[in-house]
């Protein structure tokens, strides 16, 4: 169903959905993918690129969790909020575990 609508309907969050579900299936790979193309659509936004970041992390993929989260932090932030600044936290977290 929802890669349907993702080919129905291109907007970032069914990308996003559909990545969440692979990665609950264990899905990685699959989920890595949905990710990249929900960043890829909107480049300007911190959280596909979070939620990639947490999925290398958490699959033990330092140097793809380090390289996300780096490119997370010298991301040019065009309106502030609690979200950005605790992604970026997180984002620092991981640098400093790896």
């Amino acid at each position: 169903m929802l890669n349907q609508a993702g080919n129905d309907y291109k907007y970032e969050y069914s990308f996003i959905a559909l990545g969440d579900a692979y990665k609950a299936l264990g899905e990685t790979q699959k989920a890595e993918e949905q990710y990249q193309l929900a960043a890829n659509m909107v480049p300007h936004k911190f959280y596909p690129l979070y939620l990639l970041a947490k999925l290398y992390d958490e699959t033990g993929q330092q140097d793809k969790a380090t390289e996300v989260a780096l490119k997370l932090l010298t991301k040019k932030v065009k309106i502030y909020s609690t979200v950005v600044e605790e992604i970026r936290t997180e984002m620092e977290e991981i640098l400093l575990k790896y």
